[in-house]
């Protein structure tokens, strides 16, 4: 069913949703080159399991609505279990459901005695009902989050003003406050933010080793064969060297491969781990790690150039 046919009585859910990213999410997939390196099956079975919750129908309505309300009950009080965003909002690059489990907020609502006093997903990022489930995201925003403009991300990254980040951080901290002060819920998302900025600092010195091994002509780039279906963009390996987003996984080096580890899971690790208060992910699955594939990438790099001597 339509999100069209679910707004002739639900307008104002279909507007907010319009507004989010889950609105964006098959555009989003269908212009990221790993997707465009899967078989049709491996794409449809491992990506738009998730994506289609953007999907786009006939009417020129947007949203898959039975992705969160199951077609067996279509109930707000299944929509809203935490269980529901699971499949989509868990594992190595995006361990939300995860890092909420394993944290205070997850431990009390694991307790029967505790659980009307826990905040689930749907608390934080749909409040008061809300479809717009990028309401109160700052640096944190989805995959690999944000920066403050007028800095320049050193890979792909939104981007987000002053303004818009003061703006969105109060109607997060609104949310904390039934059971938070506004000092505790500010000073503890501003800690998270500087953790993000942390680890978007690591990331950059990888970038820039990797990309100064690229211009000194030492990294060289393996062919990488046709994409596997569809009509989107050439692989990134055609147009030069590509890390982060865009980034795919096959055919790489191995500083590339795991720079790719480092972004597409440790990074995320990191700060979003921040953002759910869970120390664990922050560091032990995060900065700990990011630290190694650090050293990794500086050692590799070192040996890539003493062979390059030796040619």
């Amino acid at each position: 069913m339509s999100a069209g046919k679910c707004g002739s009585c639900h307008a104002k859910e279909v507007k907010q949703f319009d507004r989010s990213l889950h609105a964006a999410a098959v555009d989003l997939m269908k212009s990221d080159p790993k997707f465009a390196r899967l078989s049709p099956a491996m794409a449809d079975a491992g990506c738009n399991g998730c994506h289609q919750i953007g999907a786009k129908f006939a009417d020129n309505s947007r949203g898959k609505c039975n992705s969160c309300h199951s077609g067996h009950s279509f109930s707000i009080a299944e929509a809203k279990r935490p269980e529901s965003c699971a499949p989509c909002h868990s594992g190595s690059d995006h361990p939300q459901m995860e890092m909420w489990q394993s944290s205070k907020h997850g431990q009390l609502f694991a307790s029967a005695q505790t659980r009307g006093q826990a905040p689930t997903c749907v608390t934080c990022h749909m409040p008061a009902g809300s479809h717009d489930t990028g309401i109160g995201l700052t640096l944190g925003n989805v995959a690999n989050g944000a920066i403050l403009e007028p800095a320049k991300p050193v890979v792909k990254m939104r981007t987000i003003t002053a303004n818009e980040a003061e703006r969105q951080r109060r109607l997060m901290v609104q949310t904390c406050l039934p059971c938070h002060s506004s000092r505790f819920a500010s000073e503890s998302l501003a800690k998270a933010d500087t953790i993000k900025m942390e680890a978007d600092a690591v990331l950059g010195e990888a970038v820039a080793i990797i990309t100064q091994l690229e211009k000194e002509g030492i990294l060289q780039r393996k062919p990488l064969p046709a994409a596997a279906h569809g009509n989107q963009a050439e692989p990134a390996a055609k147009t030069g060297l590509v890390l982060g987003t865009d980034q795919v996984y096959d055919g790489l080096s191995a500083i590339e491969q795991r720079f790719f580890d480092m972004f597409k899971f440790h990074h995320a690790a990191t700060f979003k781990g921040a953002y759910h208060h869970n120390p664990m992910y922050t560091h032990n699955e995060g900065f700990l790690r990011m630290k190694q594939d650090l050293t990794f990438i500086q050692d590799e790099a070192a040996q890539m150039r003493h062979k390059a001597k030796g040619r």
